[in-house]
């Protein structure tokens, strides 16, 4: 048992004894990523010793020992990933779930996952020399095509129900995302913001009818997703999944969706990367709708950076970054909100896009 101990190359040995019996696997290498901030992830090599064609490269992951940025529980994030294994989307397959307290490293609960090999970056994924267009758009229509993939998924046979808040109707989709969103909010918000409830009230009554309801990534693009030779070989990061509006996930994708204009020409936007997706799906997104739930992205960057002020309140985790995250980037979120809803409505427009880099109330949660 392990009970009570740390993490380490011992423990863990110990428990992989446990697991699939003593001689059947050495541990080779335990290394933890600094990259990301919604849980603590370490990479696993071992090596199999009985035959075994189990993956040699695993990932460890486990609650933060402070509070993290995204409101997701891990057995959530579990469930989603054993789900998905059963399908055709490209994910890193979960392999077990240990939540025996015996077994449990510092007291915490964890997943063990396969390893894809690849990179969360792409060479000149963002670089705006004219020569890398062609591949800024490829890339983007890599992306539109996982997503896709996602979208066409039949959620329901892969009992998404058990785990996920499914919309009434196609006209409550977007109704039934700001609910959820502001009951997240209500969790961890640490001090009164009176501009949300207006905004509440705004895109309640604003809230576009979605196409059809889907399976939702909820966080997409660079630094998501893992890539090899210009491909995305397994999507990654499936806390924010939920069931909803296309719409949603097209505005919580990160620098894989830009804007490319040449010689007065526009080549690639976001009307280019719905049009793609439409030939894909069937399915019609409107550029109107992405910027509704962008919006929204904005209150899912409150979110976040409120549950990661807990840690610095409460002193777990008292460090500048999550200090500077929760007070100066909830205000500008707050603000980016007003400007949006105000200046929009007193134009007499329906909706309007914040000044807000795509997908950037994700980008520096998991930064």
């Amino acid at each position: 048992m392990t009970a009570g101990r740390a993490l380490s190359e011992t423990s863990l040995q110990l428990y992989f004894d446990h697991l699939w019996g003593k001689g059947t696997t050495q541990l080779v290498e335990l290394t933890r990523f600094t990259r990301g901030v919604s849980r603590e992830t370490w990479g696993v090599e071992i090596k199999n010793l009985d035959g075994s064609n189990r993956p040699t490269s695993l990932i460890l992951r486990r609650p933060l020992e402070s509070h993290g940025y995204i409101p997701r529980t891990l057995r959530f994030e579990y469930e989603i990933a054993y789900r998905l294994a059963k399908t055709n989307i490209p994910v890193a397959h979960p392999i077990r779930y240990e939540d025996d307290p015996d077994w449990a490293f510092d007291g915490r609960e964890f997943f063990l996952r396969e390893q894809i090999a690849g990179s969360w970056n792409v060479l000149n994924a963002v670089d705006p020399d004219p020569k890398y267009d062609a591949h800024r758009i490829a890339l983007s229509k890599e992306m539109i095509e996982k997503l896709a993939m996602v979208h066409m998924l039949d959620w329901k046979a892969l009992d998404f129900p058990a785990i996920l808040e499914v919309p009434a109707s196609l006209e409550d989709s977007g109704r039934r995302a700001v609910r959820e969103t502001y009951r997240d909010l209500a969790q961890f918000q640490y001090e009164p913001m009176p501009v949300l409830a207006e905004v509440e009230e705004w895109l309640l009554d604003n809230a576009p009818p979605a196409p059809k309801i889907v399976l939702l990534k909820g966080t997409n693009g660079l630094g998501e997703e893992v890539f090899s030779n210009n491909r995305i070989v397994a999507l990654s990061d499936w806390e924010q999944c939920s069931l909803g509006d296309p719409a949603q996930d097209f505005a919580r994708t990160q620098d894989l969706l830009p804007e490319i204009v040449r010689n007065g020409k526009t080549i690639w936007s976001m009307q280019h990367a719905l049009d793609y997706y439409r030939e894909l799906t069937g399915i019609t997104v409107t550029v109107t709708a992405v910027d509704y739930y962008r919006l929204i992205g904005c209150l899912d960057g409150l979110i976040a950076f409120n549950s990661a002020l807990r840690a610095v309140v409460d002193g777990t985790e008292p460090n500048i970054r999550r200090a500077y995250y929760s007070v100066e980037l909830s205000h500008n979120f707050n603000r980016r909100l007003l400007d949006a809803v105000y200046g929009r409505a007193n134009q007499g427009q329906a909706f309007g896009t914040p000044d807000v880099k795509e997908g950037s109330a994700i980008v520096a949660a998991d930064a």
